[in-house]
């Protein structure tokens, strides 16, 4: 037989399910921002490295085809940027 205070009990436990559902929910909404916070923050590490390679690799090609502009043209300006001055 239940007695009027396993009853009471029983109905306010109840009554708080929701608030307490409400509650496990924003802990797993909690849970997965920070998840995917550090998911993009990873994504943008990548990202930005693969940027920095590719503006190397540009760079890198900018000097050889300099040097070789450089190479074909030892005793003249026109393996030079004339563009590039110091006055």
């Amino acid at each position: 037989m239940i007695t009027a205070t396993w009853w009471t009990f029983f109905v306010a436990a109840v009554k708080s399910l929701p608030l307490v559902l409400g509650l496990i929910q924003q802990i797993k909404s909690a849970a997965d921002a920070k998840a995917n916070q550090g998911i993009g923050y990873d994504q943008a590490v990548s990202d930005g490295l693969k940027t920095a390679t590719e503006q190397l690799a540009q760079a890198d090609a900018a000097v050889d085809e300099a040097k070789a502009k450089q190479a074909a043209h030892p005793d003249s300006d026109d393996g030079r940027d004339i563009s590039f001055r110091r006055d």
